[in-house]
């Protein structure tokens, strides 16, 4: 049975905001832990959350894909369509910058971004996006905190959309909503040694789920024998099997100061890898472009035990 002090901070984390928690050793930053705050926000169910890309589910990708989301954001902007798949783009490339920086320097740096986000109803919002890193004690494993908050009744879809297509007037924004999303870190707690104790039990309760999983593949008579035959390759390659733990992770060597020479990030996920730059592959939460560095993450030879990680909290 959970704790008081446990719930108290699990319904702070989601009913000021929203959260998820993501893989940053997988191919594309997939979620692995979504509040109730963010399924609320967003209208998709934990389970619909789980292994997708966040800027697949809820960005760019999703606006783009459905006709009626896209009319809708030209027409509130008064633009047209191809106007605003440009912009798309262009906010999607500053998003992949902040996180580019943050990856780069995990310990002294946030990713802050102001985007056009789609719910699963299809309505349209402007969702002011924070994303930290985060490394679980016991593990050695890396991981993304997004922070998501509606801000719609302070900057509208066509405002922002607008903002972006006039000079400088993206930045001024960015600038207004500095201070409210410190005050919303402050106000969440997210230094505070109860928050990171919580979110370190709920990285390491889905890490754990992800270990059994893939042992439950492996020992599967006809699963595990085919997985094992045929994979999983490297990201982006065909060079064949590779160890169960290192295809958890999306394999890639992301140690500091060395490039993500295996490991790809995809296009339309939160992290991505093409050609780094404003305008290309639009996702309206966040996109990596390009190869990116990030601190070496050590992967544990097998699943802990919940006491272990019990005790490491």
């Amino acid at each position: 049975m959970k704790s008081m002090h446990y719930i108290r901070t699990q319904d702070r984390l989601s009913t000021q905001g929203s959260f998820i928690l993501c893989d940053m050793k997988t191919t594309g930053f997939p979620i692995r832990y979504a509040s109730q705050g963010f399924v609320d926000l967003f209208e998709y169910s934990a389970a619909e959350c789980a292994g997708a890309k966040c800027g697949a589910l809820v960005g760019a990708p999703s606006i783009l894909e459905d006709p009626t989301s896209l009319a809708q954001a030209a027409a509130t902007a008064d633009m047209s369509l191809g106007a605003v798949q440009e912009v798309l783009g262009q906010l999607t490339g500053y998003a992949a910058g902040e996180c580019k920086s943050m990856v780069a320097a995990p310990e002294t740096r946030r990713s802050f971004a102001l985007l056009v986000n789609r719910k699963k109803s299809g309505k349209l919002f402007v969702c002011e996006l924070t994303m930290l890193v985060q490394r679980h004690p016991a593990l050695g494993w890396s991981y993304s905190v997004g922070l998501q908050s509606d801000i719609t009744r302070e900057v509208s879809v066509g405002q922002l959309l607008r903002a972006q297509a006039s000079t400088g007037g993206y930045a001024k924004l960015i600038a207004s909503r500095e201070q409210a999303m410190q005050n919303q870190l402050e106000v969440l707690g997210m230094q505070q040694d109860d928050v990171i104790e919580y979110l370190n039990e709920k990285a390491g309760e889905m890490w754990h789920d992800l270990m059994v999983d893939m042992s439950s593949t492996l020992m599967s008579p006809t699963k595990g024998t085919q997985w094992l035959a045929s994979g999983p390759t490297t990201a982006g390659s065909s060079t064949g099997p590779i160890s169960s733990a290192d295809s958890l992770w999306g394999i890639g060597s992301l140690d500091q100061g060395e490039s993500d020479s295996e490991g790809t990030w995809e296009s339309g996920s939160q992290c991505s890898e093409s050609n780094f730059g404003a305008g290309s592959s639009p996702d309206g939460t966040l996109l990596i472009e390009g190869e990116v560095e990030a601190p070496h993450i050590a992967t544990p030879a097998r699943a802990p035990t919940h006491e272990e990680l019990s005790g490491a909290a």
